[in-house]
């Protein structure tokens, strides 16, 4: 059996690796090192919390150990944040990475070590392991020291440089540019990317797979871990917003963002995913706004039996956490007969919206944070103005949503409700930013309530706020 370290196993990298090489117990013992608790979501390895920094009681947890392979993913990767900070990174980039040569040393490990292409100016691009180093950044600099280090050593290493790293795990320490991306466009919020920056991005999982290779290879040397395709920034922005279908099955001849489609776009979406009118739906997404709410409030919009729609309580993260079957296979489908009838008055408009201040006929409940909702911060879309519906209430959707992005149970959920003081006997219309986590608040009030059909004020307050 393999004894392995992973350094930053609390990372992006380090929980995908500590997943890989986890799926193989009878293979690979591994111990995950990082800063604080351990937010991997798994109990089934062995976890240390320790500071790396921290060299004699590094090198006491290693001998202690004595791993065949260190594996270090640990590193400050904020290049800004290395500028304004040159003696903090290069402790933790180079200091720390002699400190694990040594060790290595002594004990006759193998240490891999996570290197970036920061350590290249980028003039060229498509960079071999055997070009000329040239860092424009601290960042950069910090990097190719350690990888110097290592070359200068005399123990088994292998240094992996990568590139623009990204993907998702249980617990997200930071974000990267595919989930920043993806949940700036979920809130319908608009998005600044620079066009004149070029990449080739890294999937986590691609980059985990190659730290296991260098263990099953014993590779040494230097070796550039990236995708083979080009892209700008820009372009990258684009491909993740067509991936996760972001607007695709909304309307299109409109400025607003996921508003409601027409009919007969409705019935084609539902025919080429081979969906009949009779078929119980369960609906789930991987979304911090828990989206598949949206989904579901569409469906019986369009006339579904709301009695056969439902939403997967955690999503696919509570799902992966569960380490419940997955696959990757693609869907054949069968183009089906689908016919829609839309139910109009689950829906206001803004005159209605208006209307309704006078006339006070209905309850409009915000899912948008209180600080938005009360004109304390600017809002995150452009040429809105910063406040809320005269006369609306405010209730958060995380409020009603736990850390495993479950709903609260339902006496919480009525608490929350009846903290706001309105008249129930009125109907409630939900609003948010954009029209998405108003539908997280009505399939919650459809939980105590079995009588209620979600209605959304569709335009929320990117149509309401508009300057």
């Amino acid at each position: 059996m393999v004894k392995v370290i992973i350094t930053g196993s609390n990372g992006l990298l380090g929980q995908t690796l500590l997943g890989l090489l986890l799926n193989e117990k009878e293979s690979y013992q591994v111990i995950g090192f990082s800063k604080g608790k351990n937010r991997s979501g798994r109990e089934d390895f062995n976890y240390v919390s320790i500071d790396l920094t921290k060299k004699e009681n590094l090198k006491e947890k290693i001998q202690e150990i004595q791993p065949d392979f260190i594996i270090n993913t640990a590193a400050m990767t904020q290049v800004d944040d290395c500028e304004t900070n040159k003696e903090d990174c290069n402790i933790l980039n180079v200091e720390v990475v002699k400190w694990l040569v040594e060790i290595s040393k002594e004990i006759n490990a193998h240490l891999v070590h996570l290197s970036t292409d920061f350590i290249f100016d980028g003039k060229k691009g498509h960079y071999k392991e055997t070009d000329t180093p040239n860092p424009l950044s601290y960042y950069g600099v910090s990097k190719l020291k350690s990888e110097q280090v290592l070359v200068k050593s005399h123990i088994n290493y292998t240094i992996l440089r990568t590139i623009l790293v990204y993907g998702e795990v249980h617990d997200m320490g930071r974000s990267n540019i595919v989930l920043w991306v993806k949940k700036m466009l979920e809130k319908g919020e608009e998005v600044t990317i620079v066009n004149d920056q070029y990449r080739t991005p890294t999937y986590v999982e691609d980059l985990a797979l190659a730290c296991k290779i260098s263990i099953e290879k014993k590779a040494t040397g230097i070796f550039n871990i990236s995708s083979n395709k080009l892209l700008s920034i820009y372009q990258i922005a684009q491909q993740i917003a067509e991936v996760f279908d972001l607007d695709k099955n909304s309307k299109t001849n409109t400025d607003l963002p996921h508003m409601l489609t027409d009919i007969s776009s409705w019935e084609k979406i539902m025919e080429e995913m081979g969906i009949e009118n009779k078929d119980e739906i369960v609906v789930y997404d991987n979304s911090d706004v828990i989206s598949s709410c949206r989904c579901w409030y569409n469906l019986i919009y369009f006339g579904h039996d709301p009695k056969l729609v439902h939403v997967l309580d955690g999503g696919f993260k509570k799902w992966k956490k569960e380490n419940k079957t997955t696959n990757n296979k693609e869907v054949i489908t069968k183009i089906s007969v689908y016919t829609c009838k839309e139910n109009a008055e689950l829906v206001k408009n803004k005159k209605q919206i208006d209307e309704n201040i006078n006339k006070n006929e209905f309850n409009v409940v915000d899912a948008r944070s209180r600080e938005r909702f009360e004109g304390k911060v600017a809002e995150p879309r452009k040429g809105l103005r910063s406040g809320s519906i005269k006369n609306s209430f405010c209730l958060p959707f995380g409020e009603l949503i736990n850390d495993d992005h479950t709903f609260v149970n339902k006496d919480k959920i009525s608490e929350r409700f009846k903290s706001l003081n309105f008249d129930y006997s009125k109907n409630l219309v939900f609003s948010c930013g954009s029209g998405v986590t108003a539908s997280v608040l009505a399939l919650a009030y459809s939980i105590i309530n079995d009588k209620y059909m979600p209605t959304i004020y569709d335009g929320s307050w990117s149509e309401y706020g508009k300057i």
